[in-house]
């Protein structure tokens, strides 16, 4: 089930190399059967390049003639609202459309970001590095290529260490990408390069785990990432992981957008608690880890798993393999 988007923005004027290397991306990409891409659908095909759009959509066209797939599995099409849009003449119309009712041109870029499980950025100027500033600041992991050159290039320049931990990317394939040049590329080093990058985006997409917890004490952390780590899940926690803004409203944000919620509530932290009672508020229904069983407060304790930690950790694994085996649903 593809239920992993991948945003794919850049330049409107790549050159060759780079726009070749864009569409055999997209493919590869799409033939993970978890992952579709999505674009903002600039048309422009001009005699100094072609759009990081129109690379993308025929690479997408590209694998799903030849695997005899709808195109609208596949790609997903963002298109601003006809009335105000200036470009709306140079748009693609390919894949599955959704429309940005109603937003600035800015508004519109966010809204890309957000929608995003992740984001490559592709060579680009001004509005390429402010989806990049955009991704940092609400937590979205985005991959800018530095061999594509542009604002990618500069941004991972400036942010590479950053990069490099998000998306697993070891120091020897961050160096070849700052010297390589997709103009000499031969096809094994390019089959590479590619292979490199859909397992950088495999590794960022994980499912992720939002673990409550209090910031400091005894808590459970490792009993639960273990946990994690071991059922396919990408473990988060507010106090270790960068994120920026109103705190109340990234724990919201996170709550709904995890596909799995665990809360260790031995010691009955207040802040804990709340987020507790945030999760309820969105429909989600964590499971919650307590040491030993007494003192679990009456209202919680139909998803209480108490007991020791070789209990809490069986009881932390079967929860997240049964949203495992849900697919694309949220407990």
């Amino acid at each position: 089930m593809r239920n992993r988007r991948i945003v794919i923005y850049g330049g409107l004027e790549i050159d060759e190399p780079v726009a070749s290397f864009v569409i055999d991306l997209a493919s590869a990409i799409v033939s993970n059967e978890t992952m579709r891409i999505a674009t903002g659908g600039f048309a422009g095909d001009h005699s100094s390049g072609k759009s990081t759009e129109a690379a993308v959509v025929a690479g997408v066209k590209r694998y799903c003639s030849t695997k005899k797939v709808g195109i609208e599995e596949c790609l997903e099409t963002w298109l601003p609202e006809p009335a105000r849009d200036k470009h709306r003449d140079e748009r693609i119309h390919e894949g599955k459309q959704e429309l940005l009712a109603g937003l600035s041109a800015r508004s519109r870029r966010l809204r890309l970001v957000d929608i995003s499980d992740a984001i490559v950025a592709i060579d680009g100027s001004v509005n390429t590095a402010l989806v990049l500033e955009m991704a940092f600041a609400v937590g979205r992991p985005a991959l800018p290529l530095p061999f594509t050159g542009g604002a990618a290039r500069a941004s991972w320049i400036e942010n590479e260490s950053a990069y490099v931990q998000r998306f697993g990317i070891d120091k020897q394939t961050a160096k070849v990408w700052k010297q390589l040049d997709l103009g000499k590329l031969g096809d094994h080093e390019r089959q590479n390069t590619i292979n490199a990058v859909t397992t950088a985006l495999a590794t960022a997409i994980k499912r992720t785990c939002l673990v409550l917890l209090p910031f400091q004490g005894n808590s459970l952390w490792s009993v639960i990432e273990s946990a994690a780590l071991t059922s396919g899940f990408h473990p988060i926690r507010l106090d270790e992981d960068l994120f920026v803004g109103d705190v109340r409203t990234t724990i919201t944000r996170l709550v709904r957008e995890a596909d799995a919620v665990v809360a260790d509530i031995t010691s009955e932290n207040p802040n804990v608690m709340y987020e507790i009672g945030l999760a309820h508020a969105e429909g989600r229904s964590p499971l919650l880890l307590h040491r030993g069983d007494l003192g679990i407060p009456f209202y919680l304790r139909p998803r209480v798993a108490s007991g020791s930690d070789e209990a809490l950790a069986a009881a932390a694994t079967k929860y997240l393999q049964d949203v495992r085996g849900f697919g694309n649903q949220k407990v």
